[in-house]
């Protein structure tokens, strides 16, 4: 382990969090302790974490193996936006791309390295060859379950992974997967050629996501009817066939609704374009089937339909899951039919393998009997993968009373709007999981706007920027200083200074307009008062730099022995003009600041994305930073 951090230090500051998730903080000490592990955690349940904290706290190189390109590219875009140096290896890069990896791993300027399990034993073996020379501290196998027959996603290509043990029979692998019942956890353990390891099994309970199943008529009116009351939120719709995906995208299109169908049957090109643009919040419901969503990492997912019933329990799991995953209020709505069942009986079939068809068909069965029972879904769920669950959950059609069909609503059309009454007021309204703060739904959707300028300037979805829930904690306790801000979950030591005081100033004005209050004395002050010592802390190196300036070094100077960004000097300085204790005319050409100056008078100071896109490359986000610095400074804003 480098260095005397301990795993709760670096979950601050690095990703902004305050505690750990359900096993998370057990996984990751077994893992440091250089111990095999299978961990069995929630989709949402913050896996990621067990494996990115030990590759900051080891030495040497992480390596990922992960099923799906984009899964890959947005965990290392997430990376890279908290300051964690991060790369992958797949068919999307370019030769000279490839190469560029390899040379960064060579100067062991990567901590992580996301790779796909066919890549194990490509080119006869040169690729583990070639990692023998470097220093792995570390195997993750996400999506674990997919090495095993026993599983629901069975992939040849992971058998390969027998290989890390074979050939680094002493570094230590963390096998990760949502769902795995008792025989597929030992299977995957026996597979990967795990050597006594610990299995840490979390809850399967997904609290905040409510279960809905309701028999199969009239169902494109009750899906309509849904979306056209939550046309702000983003939605996955799965249907069995790909006629069925087409034809409910295009309806959806023509009654106005934002969304685009995604399947084999499309190209690639296609697929991973309908996937960018849901990704982005480009549109908001996206119509698939299964071959959409296994490693998608979007969190701010409302709700999952299922207009067709799902093969197995492990599946409907799986996908549900991909709702909610920043921790609010989700809806799971299936559609269920007994044809359904007669439908599936075909496609459970492995070709050559009775053994296994048997499997799948039970696996089946138990499916229809979760649709056809009346007792919590949630218990019926926990139970199958073996926790106990009470007899009530509150917050599933059968608990709720309300199991029996709701009349469907007709086809939506684009000017028609919502009944009166059907939602509550568009006003405050609780946080989930937080007692006594108000969620300000028009700073909300402020902040969600200022969000996705800055991730499009970026050119990453919006939620690898910030998640939801950390929206609606700034929507909540309105903070009114950068210590503040640091309480707020999500801003890590990098995002705090690449974002903070942006949203900042966007929370500022919003309590401004609105003669609101700070409410951050609701959260717990014992992370109150961390925050502002780290806030100390990030104040003194702001000071560090201002030093070296006045000592006569250039910023390029600064940035070289401080191992920084010439633009995060440039913003260290850019604080002190604020204070009269740097002038504007040090740090921009004097001709640019008028034509900075209007730019900020004309999209505000609350949005740097479009003015940095409107003057062009030759301005940065200093420059920028100084001149808004020196507009406040002179009563200008």
């Amino acid at each position: 382990m480098t260095g005397a951090a301990r795993p709760i230090d670096v979950l601050k500051k690095q990703f902004g969090y305050a505690s750990f998730r359900l096993e998370q903080e057990a996984v990751i000490n077994a893992v440091l302790e250089r111990r095999d592990v299978l961990a069995v955690m929630p989709t949402g349940g913050g896996k990621s974490v067990c494996y990115q904290i030990p590759a900051l706290m080891l030495g040497g190189i992480t390596v990922v193996i992960s099923p799906l390109i984009a899964l890959m590219k947005d965990q290392v875009d997430a990376l890279t936006v908290s300051g964690i140096p991060a790369a992958f290896l797949n068919s999307s890069l370019t030769e000279a791309g490839q190469r560029e990896v390899f040379r960064r791993l060579r100067l062991g300027e990567l901590k992580l390295l996301y790779v796909a399990p066919e890549r194990i034993m490509s080119g006869e073996g040169r690729f583990i060859e070639f990692m023998k020379g470097q220093p792995v501290s570390l195997f993750a196998v996400d999506e674990a379950h997919c090495i095993s027959h026993w599983g629901h996603d069975f992939r040849p290509e992971y058998l390969a992974l027998a290989a890390l043990k074979a050939n680094f029979p002493g570094v230590p692998v963390v096998a990760l997967t949502a769902s795995a019942d008792a025989v597929t956890r030992g299977d995957i353990t026996a597979k990967l050629g795990l050597k006594g390891a610990l299995t840490f099994i979390s809850s399967f309970n997904r609290a905040n996501i409510h279960y809905h199943i309701r028999p199969k008529r009239g169902v494109y009116g009750a899906v309509a009817g849904y979306i056209d009351r939550h046309r702000d939120d983003s939605g996955i719709i799965y249907a069995l066939s790909r006629r069925s995906v087409d034809g409910i995208a295009e309806r959806l299109r023509s009654d106005g609704f934002s969304a685009i169908p995604y399947h084999a049957g499309l190209d690639a090109g296609t697929r991973a374009r309908h996937q960018e643009m849901f990704q982005r919040d480009e549109i908001k419901i996206i119509v698939a089937t299964i071959a959409f969503g296994m490693g998608i990492d979007k969190s701010n997912v409302r709700y999952v339909m299922h207009c067709d019933l799902p093969k197995n329990i492990e599946s409907y799991y799986q996908e549900t899951g991909r709702a909610g995953r920043d921790g609010l209020k989700s809806d799971a709505i299936l559609f269920f039919s007994r044809g359904d069942v007669m439908k599936l009986k075909s496609f459970v079939k492995i070709e050559g393998n009775p053994q296994r068809s048997l499997i799948m068909q039970k696996k089946l069965d138990q499916m229809a009997r979760l649709c056809e029972g009346t007792v919590c879904r949630r218990k019926r769920l926990m139970n199958y993968f073996g926790e106990a669950f009470g007899d009530r959950c509150n917050s599933c059609d059968i608990c709720l009373g309300v199991h029996e069909e709701v009349p469907a609503r007709p086809a939506i059309k684009h000017e028609t709007r919502p009944e009166a009454g059907v939602e509550p007021p568009e006003g405050a309204q609780p946080l989930q999981g937080e007692e006594g703060a108000d969620f300000e739904r028009d700073l909300f959707a402020e902040l969600k706007r200022l969000r996705k300028a800055i991730a499009d300037e970026a050119g990453v979805p919006a939620y690898i920027i910030f998640g939801d829930s950390t929206l609606v904690e700034l929507s909540s306790y309105l903070p009114q200083e950068l210590a503040d801000i640091a309480a707020i979950s999500g801003f890590g030591e990098v995002k705090l200074e690449k974002y903070g005081g942006v949203f900042l100033e966007a929370v500022r004005a919003y309590c401004v307009k609105n003669s609101l209050a700070t409410r951050i004395h609701l959260k717990q002050p014992r992370r109150r008062k961390r925050s502002r010592e780290e806030i100390k802390e990030k104040a003194g190196t702001k000071e560090l730099s201002l030093g070296l300036y006045r000592a006569g070094k250039s910023i390029t100077n600064i940035a070289a022995e401080r191992g920084l960004k010439p633009d995060t000097v440039m913003g260290h300085l850019a604080h002190y003009i604020g204070a009269g204790l740097v002038g504007v005319n040090e740090l921009v050409p004097p001709e640019k600041i008028p034509v900075i100056a209007n730019a900020v008078k004309k999209n505000g100071p609350n949005y740097p994305g479009p003015i940095k896109r409107g003057l062009g490359d030759n301005y940065s986000y200093g420059e920028i930073t100084a001149v808004i610095n020196h507009m406040r400074l002179k009563g200008e804003l």
